[in-house]
């Protein structure tokens, strides 16, 4: 009996994926900047924040129910350097949407802030 496994297929990359890259590389150059002068929420009191640029992967538990992992792809969140930061998806998630999830993730979210 042949099993056959769908993979996912690679993309070429097109000019407006560089364009785009091109826009995050100024949005993270931004955010550090910003992330420099945030205050907190009241005016009286600085709020201690920290951002850092993390990859959503997929992962696989034992019962064998997808979950993603936010590894780190940058600058990360020192509070967070011992720990693993996952986002549990619904029990009956697939592998390809498990993937799906991750690569939405993944080209929407520039950085995770910890305040």
């Amino acid at each position: 009996m042949l099993v056959s496994l769908a993979i996912p297929s690679v993309e070429r990359i097109k000019v407006v994926d560089l364009a785009r890259l091109e826009h995050a590389a100024a949005a993270r150059t931004s955010w550090q900047d910003h992330n420099r002068t945030v205050t907190g929420a009241r005016r009286t009191e600085a709020k201690m924040m920290e951002r850092g640029q993390y990859r959503f992967t997929v992962k696989e538990n034992a019962r064998g129910e997808f979950w993603l992992a936010a590894e780190p792809a940058g600058d990360t969140i020192k509070s967070l350097d011992d720990c693993v930061l996952g986002f549990h998806l619904e029990p009956k998630a697939t592998h390809g949407h498990a993937l799906a999830v991750a690569d939405f993730l993944n080209r929407n979210i520039l950085a995770i802030t910890l305040a």
